[in-house]
């Protein structure tokens, strides 16, 4: 009985200390004012970002100060005038820019495939509900751990992951891309 109560005790504790951190990407709002914040938790600072807040294909400009606030109805540290939405105006018209949806999987089916590193080390791109998706695989002791992110496309040669800041991979032909650490991975038969 003993026994029963203390593996009680201590799971509750485990599953109170367990801090599992979700974010979703979009506007925020508190007291001080609007932010864009990013699938990855981070918020743009002290600069421009084009943001399709409703996934309409159409982007629109906004300037965030250094506490990532976005500026409304003045003129940004540049000059350049932003409305009471906070859309960035040339003679009281939003400018806008057509963008691609943002999952990297249009227009990127010569991608998907296996691709392996000089030491056999394993990286898979596919397409999962229009999302481009990557997998690493790992050798852990005697289990392979796998690591997944959804893949973003920067431009056409460039994806980075929604998932870890630094994750990057970069195509350097038609069959090769060097991943963020440095090491080149080339697609499988």
């Amino acid at each position: 009985m003993k026994k029963r109560v203390t593996t009680g005790i201590l799971a509750a504790i485990m599953t109170l200390s367990m801090n599992i951190t979700s974010f979703a990407s979009g506007w925020q709002q508190d007291q001080t004012g609007w932010w864009w914040q990013r699938e990855n938790g981070t918020y743009p600072t002290n600069c421009w970002e084009w943001i399709d807040g409703n996934g309409d294909g159409t982007a629109e400009c906004y300037y965030f100060n250094s506490s990532g606030y976005m500026l409304e109805n003045t003129v940004a540290p540049d000059g350049y005038t932003v409305n009471a939405s906070g859309a960035w105006t040339v003679n009281g018209v939003v400018q806008t820019k057509n963008i691609a949806t943002k999952t990297a999987a249009q227009n990127t089916t010569g991608i998907y495939g296996t691709y392996k590193n000089p030491y056999d080390e394993i990286i898979t791109l596919s397409n999962e509900n229009g999302t481009l998706i990557l997998r690493y695989y790992e050798e852990k002791g005697n289990e392979i751990e796998e690591l997944y992110s959804e893949m973003e496309k920067l431009n056409d040669t460039t994806y980075l992951s929604t998932i870890y800041d630094a994750v990057i991979i970069q195509f350097t032909s038609d069959t090769t891309f060097e991943f963020y650490d440095g090491m080149i991975y080339t697609k499988q038969n």
